[in-house]
């Protein structure tokens, strides 16, 4: 009688979840004689075969006394699982809401460029209009300069000419007091200043 060792590591069976102590030790240690032959065998295989047995209801006793252990760390198994399932869909849940608030910022950044560009060509726009206007300006301060210039070139003129009227009006009277007279003096009381 030989005891076979089962085809699959103990330490990966006791881990199933649907694990069954007796099956397990009837799937894996099966025995070559049929037990109604053992009164042909002799005392030396009857007690081997006896010894297996025995050795079968220990595995099978201890076996059950784990089994409880074992249901006992697949609960566990099974809580953590789900902790890290739960983990995961919120680690899910947060990834997304944050490619969501990224996409959000990337749309409003780009919406604030292209607005930053449409206030740049106004601004550019504003720029050249007061560019022109102080070249305008500067043109009319020239312009109402030359026309002063002018005006008083005109006034001077004008009285320069009052003076040589005066001069051929009145030949006899003494010129140098009208060389005194200015168009810029003042008349205060009765005298040119």
């Amino acid at each position: 009688m030989q005891v076979i060792p089962p085809a699959i590591p103990l330490s990966q069976m006791l881990w199933d979840q649907k694990f069954s102590s007796t099956g397990f030790v009837d799937d894996h240690f099966k025995f070559e004689s049929d037990i109604t032959n053992t009164h042909n065998m002799g005392l030396q295989r009857a007690s081997e075969l006896m010894f297996t047995y025995d050795l079968r209801s220990a595995l099978i006793e201890d076996l059950r006394g784990i089994s409880p252990q074992i249901g006992e760390h697949n609960a566990s198994l099974q809580v953590e699982r789900l902790a890290q399932a739960d983990a995961a869909k919120e680690r899910d849940e947060m990834i997304k809401k944050l490619e969501k608030d990224l996409k959000d910022e990337r749309d409003r950044n780009l919406s604030l460029n292209k607005s930053l560009i449409i206030k740049d060509k106004e601004l550019g726009n504003l720029a050249a209009l007061r560019d022109n206007w102080e070249n305008e300006r500067e043109e009319k301060d020239k312009e109402i300069s030359s026309l002063k210039f002018k005006q008083a070139i005109m006034f001077q003129d004008d009285f320069d000419f009052a003076l040589a009227q005066v001069k051929i009006l009145l030949p006899d009277a003494d010129h140098n007091l009208l060389e005194e007279a200015y168009s810029l003096k003042k008349i205060i009381d009765g005298k040119l200043e």
